[in-house]
């Protein structure tokens, strides 16, 4: 049988309490450490997508540069493929990231590179876009053909989704969890 707490006895008001406390803890969490650690993410792949159009200007010069790089890939155990683009090579020795977060990542700069979006303004167009992932199921929707219809009110409402006031209180009385 299940241990059923009571909200109205003293361990159920201490249990909500708690739960109370750390539901403050990781809003100040997203709202502080997570937002910008997001920010400085995008601000470094800003700076990769910077040196990718400055390679795209001197090939020739960068050519050497991605062999050195490929043969670092080997003192740190990560295979890459001959055919890998070289953006994806600049984010994988960033980053030192697996295929899949390569992957996204270059998704976005894509997506970005696509917009017409300079590197110094893509930190502020992945948060336009709703983050990362949002950048990223954008191209892939692209890729697969599919109509794309994204209505970015729906982004703002889930970002300021605790300001809005409620519009009706709910008193749980006795209720048990």
């Amino acid at each position: 049988m299940k241990k059923v707490v009571n909200v109205g006895s003293e361990i159920g008001t201490n249990f909500l309490n708690q739960l109370d406390e750390l539901s403050d803890i990781r809003e100040g969490y997203e709202r502080s450490t997570l937002r910008n650690s997001n920010k400085e993410l995008y601000e470094i792949l800003a700076k990769v997508y910077c040196i990718f159009e400055d390679m795209n200007k001197n090939k020739s010069e960068f050519e050497s540069n991605i062999k050195f790089l490929k043969s670092k890939f080997k003192e740190r155990n990560i295979k890459i493929q001959k055919n890998t683009s070289w953006l994806t090579v600049l984010i994988r020795y960033v980053f030192n990231a697996d295929r899949v977060r390569s992957y996204n990542y270059n998704r976005v700069i894509s997506y970005a590179k696509e917009s017409g979006i300079a590197p110094d303004e893509l930190s502020q167009f992945i948060e336009e876009q709703g983050g990362i992932e949002s950048c990223k199921k954008i191209m892939v929707l692209k890729d697969s053909g599919k109509k794309i219809d994204i209505d970015y009110d729906v982004y703002d409402i889930l970002e300021n989704i605790d300001a809005f006031e409620s519009v009706a209180k709910i008193d749980l009385g006795e209720t048990n969890l």
